[in-house]
């Protein structure tokens, strides 16, 4: 898979997760914060706040890849936010479950890798 289009894919997958959080947000916390929890009002709407970032995020870069109109900032955007979600993930990680704790830095450092590599290929 090119470089283009592993954009386009990890763009597809930010729409996805965007929109299970903001429109299921208590699925979402349970997910990331672990079946006990019990989303309060404030945390179910960090969660949708969240989800309509990756939503937009999403939207933007699959805009951007298919017009060729600033593609890489889209993507490096998107890269910073997850490398954000990295560091937040480290600063509370002793309040995690350990799943979490794992899974949201693998996933932040992750897709940042691939959203750094993208861009750098890209417009």
């Amino acid at each position: 898979m090119d470089q283009r289009q592993l954009a386009r894919t990890q763009a597809a997958a930010r729409v996805v997760a965007g929109s299970t959080l903001a429109l299921a947000p208590r699925f979402g916390a349970r997910l990331v914060l672990g079946d006990r929890t019990e989303p309060s009002p404030g945390l179910s709407w960090f969660v949708r706040a969240l989800g309509i970032r990756d939503l937009l995020l999403g939207f933007g870069a699959i805009d951007a890849l298919d017009n060729n109109q600033a593609a890489a900032s889209w993507v490096q955007v998107g890269a910073m936010a997850d490398l954000g979600d990295a560091a937040m993930t480290i600063l509370t990680f002793g309040d995690l479950p350990w799943r979490s704790r794992i899974g949201l830095l693998a996933m932040g450092v992750g897709s940042a890798i691939v959203g750094f590599r993208a861009a750098a290929t890209l417009d």
